[in-house]
């Protein structure tokens, strides 16, 4: 039996932040991989997402997002531990890999 998976479509979607890892990547630089959880159209769906410290503009996005205070010049870091279970707006892309919707 073939398995099919659902396919989320492109958009902006309200999120809950389902977890939180801090891991390091494939080239050694510590990260956060996020686990974001959407409820569409009756379905659930999971969506994967990480942050490293360079991405100092989106932690500034998540920040607001979440309703963390943000200061003029305040240190872009985040820990997992505040993510967890708060909601934010995700936007959603879709493409093709091996020509099939990823």
């Amino acid at each position: 039996m073939k398995y099919r998976r659902n396919i989320l479509t492109a958009g902006r979607y309200l999120a809950r932040c389902k977890s939180a890892v801090e891991k390091l990547s494939k080239s050694g630089s510590e990260m956060i991989e996020m686990i974001w959880e959407i409820e569409d159209n009756g379905g659930s769906y999971e969506v994967k997402s990480f942050l490293t410290p360079k991405m100092a503009w989106i932690i500034d996005q998540i920040k607001k997002s979440i309703g963390l205070d943000l200061e003029e010049g305040a240190d872009a870091e985040i820990t997992p531990e505040v993510l967890i279970n708060k909601y934010s707006l995700v936007d959603v892309e879709c493409a093709e890999y091996n020509g099939q919707p990823q």
